[in-house]
């Protein structure tokens, strides 16, 4: 029986789309080399044990607020005092001289414990060690829930929310990183990625932003929007290697089988501009001749409406080859809730099923 180095790790969740955070939470877990047990899990958290999270190491999360090491975890029952417990932490944390703190009450009701005193100790303890010139700041993170957390955090998520986009129904910067992480994350790095929706480009830059290790393809066919891109290409060319065109997005003028990754942002408005198909159609439609263009074991990341989704759904039942790995809903507004849908694309598989 061999020994057990699994630590314990939090991952803080944004609730005010659990759907999407918890898909964000289940790619992430689901893609690391080691296996991943769950041994808490409560609205906003989830505490996972496993080897480590090196794979969060540059990852820009969208959905998910932090995510790091657990240094502290307690229950909180009346009368328990966890004053006694966080002295512990100064061995751990005997290299820092400052700490940089933050705290989350993810619940309703206040933990049953003084706060002021809490922190004063925990700054006592972890802090103000060592002179001046020598200080080493340590990021602290502290979350009230069902459980009392203290961790060390790994990543911690810009605050990147766009109102204005919101209100009008456009994707704001959660949603467009979450597009790209997911794409990211179960893609095939080094291959060719592909937006055939691209729009303005707001997924092509989320992509360039986090990775340059991929052959990054846009198409529109509107001119002015690839006109527009491509003024912004040229003022940051180094980031990736990025190419706009001017194409049907139906017919896709790329080599078979060239392309490893496609997400996109597919058109649901009465604004779309895609000529002679019905809207409810165009996922099914994409789908079916993006199998010609698709490698062996692609990902494809699709934001559609949830009017669109039986129709597409429909299709991926009738032609083998697509396989759900993911699907999560976001309500939008009155009249718009917005659909993820995460597939892998398998060739031998389609031709097995014939």
């Amino acid at each position: 029986m061999g020994l057990d180095i699994r630590r314990e790790f939090y991952i803080l969740y944004s609730q005010d789309h659990p759907e999407l955070s918890m898909a964000e939470v289940s790619i992430i877990t689901g893609g690391t080399r080691d296996p991943v047990s769950v041994i808490h899990i409560e609205p906003g958290l989830v505490i996972t044990r496993t080897k480590d999270l090196s794979g969060f190491a540059g990852y820009s999360a969208s959905y998910i607020k932090e995510a790091g090491e657990v240094l502290l975890r307690s229950h909180v029952y009346e009368g328990f005092h966890i004053y006694r417990k966080i002295k512990r932490l100064g061995s751990i944390m005997k290299h820092c001289g400052k700490i940089d703190l933050r705290i989350y009450n993810l619940g309703r009701r206040r933990a049953n414990i003084d706060y002021p005193l809490f922190i004063r100790e925990l700054r006592r303890i972890v802090g103000n060690r060592g002179a001046k010139e020598d200080l080493v700041i340590c990021p602290i993170t502290v979350i009230f829930g069902d459980i009392i957390v203290i961790g060390r955090p790994v990543i911690r998520r810009k605050i990147l929310r766009s109102e204005a986009s919101r209100e009008r129904g456009y994707m704001g910067e959660e949603d467009l990183g979450f597009i790209a992480n997911t794409a990211l994350y179960l893609g095939n790095r080094g291959g060719v990625f592909y937006d055939p929706f691209c729009g303005y480009g707001g997924i092509l830059a989320r992509i360039c932003e986090r990775s340059q290790d991929l052959v990054v393809i846009g198409s529109d066919i509107d001119v002015r929007k690839v006109y527009s891109l491509r003024r912004a290409i040229a003022i940051k060319s180094d980031r990736c290697c990025l190419e706009v065109i001017v194409a049907n997005a139906l017919w896709p003028p790329l080599r078979m089988a060239s392309v490893s990754t496609i997400a996109s942002d597919l058109p649901y408005g009465r604004r779309s501009r895609v000529v002679g198909e019905e809207i409810l159609k165009i996922p099914a439609s994409f789908l079916r001749r993006a199998r010609e263009i698709l490698a062996e074991g692609s990902i494809v990341v699709l934001a559609i409406s949830l009017d669109q989704l039986e129709p597409l759904i429909n299709e991926i039942q009738r032609e083998p080859g697509y396989n759900i790995v993911e699907i999560a809903s976001q309500y939008v507004h009155g009249s718009l809730t917005r659909v993820y849908l995460v597939l892998r694309y398998s060739y031998k598989e389609k031709i097995n099923k014939i």
